[in-house]
């Protein structure tokens, strides 16, 4: 899927997709800024959420910032990595999903996905991974 990166809309609009919600990660996200799922729940800047009612799909996400409880289900807040120079990740350990939002002049970056969001395509990611999300519980 396509990345997209413009530095004069983005600077515009202040980041107000990072202060809304933060994107999840996918395993490779984990990987490329962390290393580790455990290094990364140790890092305490990662939240458990989860896509849906009757089946679960659970992902990590950034941690909304002044939220420390591990599990929790996002309905909106500021990314933990926002700052106020923006993004504290470089480009290339950027989450996959905040780097394929296409940015708008009107700050309403479109994702790319449109019968579901990328909190569902996150959750069949890492339903593939195996890993078992209630150990942390």
């Amino acid at each position: 899927m396509k990345e997209y990166f413009n530095p004069e809309i983005c600077k515009k609009c202040g980041g107000e997709c990072c202060k809304r919600q933060p994107a999840p990660y996918t395993p490779m996200d984990i990987m490329r800024i962390f290393g580790s799922v455990e290094i990364a729940i140790q890092s305490g800047k990662v939240a458990i959420d989860w896509w849906g009612e009757i089946e679960k799909l659970y992902f990590f996400r950034p941690k909304v910032q002044g939220v420390y409880q591990l599990y929790h289900p996002s309905w909106g807040g500021v990314c933990i990595h926002w700052t106020e120079t923006g993004c504290e990740l470089p480009r290339e350990k950027m989450p996959y999903f905040c780097k394929i939002g296409k940015p708008s002049e009107t700050r309403n970056c479109h994702p790319p996905y449109r019968r579901h969001n990328e909190r569902y395509y996150a959750g069949l990611l890492w339903k593939r991974t195996k890993i078992d999300f209630n150990q942390w519980r």
